[in-house]
């Protein structure tokens, strides 16, 4: 089958010894395009006091305009990372939580939306321990955190860490204008180490 896995089967004369071996080959070209929203060195706006926050926090309303701001990546750790360490945090809190924007035009957001469109979204983040992620506060992106409700207590459950992804997601809502993304980042434990 060629490509691997293909359509097309194709056969060869078997070789004659001695001889050079036949081969095939086929190429077709695919254009791609990649478009990045947010960047691993965005800027966030976030809130580490530990506070329960409730579910306001992830509304597109929500006044962040008292908390910190600052680049990813954000960290409490010694050991190299993927990408630049950029804001440090405190440790303490079982729960950090960060704000964004990125604007869509319409011409993108017709595009992205098609359902006969190849698009597709991707997620990576670079996390210890848990997150979940929500697009205009619906959650579209949850990485070591158990099903159910989360709450400003609930720990993750693993303690992997680094680059993680990619993930694929739908952004149902995706729209033209400004999209928030807000996602919170746990612990697995009470913090006594890195973030």
């Amino acid at each position: 089958r060629v490509p691997d896995g293909g359509d097309v089967i194709l056969s060869f004369d078997p070789p004659t010894p001695g001889t050079k071996n036949l081969g095939y080959s086929l190429t077709r070209q695919i254009e791609t395009e990649s478009v990045t929203l947010i960047s691993m060195t965005n800027q966030w706006k976030f809130d580490q006091s530990g506070t329960n926050l409730l579910k306001a926090w992830r509304e597109n309303d929500y006044d962040d305009s008292e908390w910190e701001t600052g680049r990813a990546l954000f960290y409490n750790e010694y050991e190299p990372l993927p990408a630049p360490k950029n804001t440090p945090l405190t440790l303490g809190p079982v729960t950090y939580y960060f704000r964004t924007a990125f604007d869509v035009t319409e011409e993108q957001a017709n595009d992205w939306n098609d359902p006969d469109s190849y698009w597709q979204f991707h997620l990576y983040a670079i996390l210890d321990d848990g997150i979940v992620v929500y697009h205009d506060n619906e959650e579209f992106c949850r990485v070591n955190m158990r099903d159910g409700d989360v709450y400003y207590t609930t720990f993750a459950i693993s303690n992997e860490g680094r680059l993680q992804g990619p993930y694929t997601v739908e952004l149902a809502n995706l729209h033209a204008g400004t999209n928030y993304i807000a996602a919170e980042l746990h612990h697995m434990h009470p913090p006594a180490g890195f973030l």
